[in-house]
């Protein structure tokens, strides 16, 4: 017996039970036909039928009462061999060699975007599942893709070799973070690339999937003062370094500094450090210190495949000016460095 007939016969159950359910109604019988959910056989929900691996899965995720809401059509074919059934907020799909997975809400949306299972990603492969983090959502697809979403980052897809490298890196968890973008084609035309928060990976046919750009934001915790720092790093080896601090007081001066650190695993350290002077708000003189400092390093370029690697980075600030204590804080948290590479400022 082919699997077409086996899922083609409970669809006739459920029409011959919605008939004698309908032909008790107009006996006006009090007897009662049941149309409750029996997975695998098919049932009627929100008066559409629902059955076979389809119905075992949206009954798993608590039918018409969980986040696919009802059933908007009836069951239909997908590509190669597969079948599927749209719902409220989002969709079933089944596979003879994948099993049946939901996908829905922001996700559905980004998977239909890119063409559901005839798409880049193909079938999925996982139900949307909640992060390890606790942030995020996501659906593993079968042609090597995931689409990954957060409240704020919203759902974006990545897929191929720069899905590797992110899995290497750590997933959401590791250095880059959640996506912020879907695959792209860079504007020069020789990549494809994909924005996260902390940086981007490009990928070319020649040189495979690699880390372009590499981000790092942080917000200075000390007493009387605000502060912000973002340092971003190229492959090329150039670099971009901002900050501010903010005298939160009246009447106080206070001398600040700030150590940003970036180890590769050889231990040779990339140093960005900032010292200033902020004054109390009544003082005439200026109560906020700012930067924004960009070059080129050739080291940093030199070393990029290290980085490209693994890395470890580490920022710290103080109230007074003098970094050196600041500096063993630093590497201690870095890790051994071999070679100090003072970027911008010195220790």
């Amino acid at each position: 017996m082919s699997p077409e007939t086996v899922r083609t016969r409970p669809r006739r159950r459920v029409r011959l039970l919605v008939f004698a359910g309908a032909f008790v109604a107009l006996l006006g019988s009090a007897v009662a036909v049941p149309m409750v959910a029996n997975a695998g056989v098919g049932s009627s929900h929100c008066g559409v039928p629902v059955y076979g691996a389809i119905e075992d899965k949206y009954g798993e995720l608590g039918a018409e009462n969980g986040p696919l809401g009802c059933p908007t059509n009836e069951e239909s074919d997908a590509a190669r061999g597969g079948r599927w059934q749209a719902f409220q907020s989002g969709f079933v799909f089944w596979h003879p060699a994948l099993g049946a997975h939901a996908v829905y809400g922001s996700i559905a949306t980004k998977w239909s975007e890119l063409g559901r299972e005839n798409g880049v990603l193909g079938y999925p492969v996982t139900d949307e599942t909640g992060t390890p983090d606790g942030v995020g959502r996501y659906n593993h697809f079968e042609l090597n893709g995931s689409i990954y979403w957060t409240p704020s980052t919203g759902a974006h897809a990545v897929y191929g070799a720069i899905r590797d490298k992110w899995q290497a890196l750590g997933w959401e968890r590791g250095v880059l973070g959640y996506p912020l973008s879907d695959e792209a084609t860079t504007i020069d035309g020789t990549a494809q690339y994909n924005d996260f928060q902390g940086g981007a990976i490009n990928w070319t046919s020649t040189a495979g999937a690699h880390l372009s750009r590499i981000e790092f934001s942080w917000v200075p915790s000390l007493s009387n003062i605000t502060g912000s720092e973002h340092l971003t790093l190229y492959q090329n080896g150039g670099y971009l370094f901002s900050g501010s601090f903010h005298d939160d007081s009246c009447c106080f001066t206070y001398d600040v500094g700030l150590i940003d650190a970036v180890r590769t695993p050889q231990g040779k350290a990339f140093v960005f450090s900032e010292t200033g002077t902020v004054h109390g708000t009544r003082d005439p003189r200026s109560s906020t210190h700012s930067w924004n400092t960009s070059g080129q390093n050739t080291a940093l370029a030199a070393e990029w495949m290290a980085l490209d690697q693994s890395f470890t980075e580490n920022a710290n600030a103080t109230r007074s000016s003098a970094l050196g204590g600041l500096w063993s804080d630093v590497q201690s948290a870095i890790g051994p460095v071999s070679k100090i590479i003072s970027v911008v400022g010195s220790l």
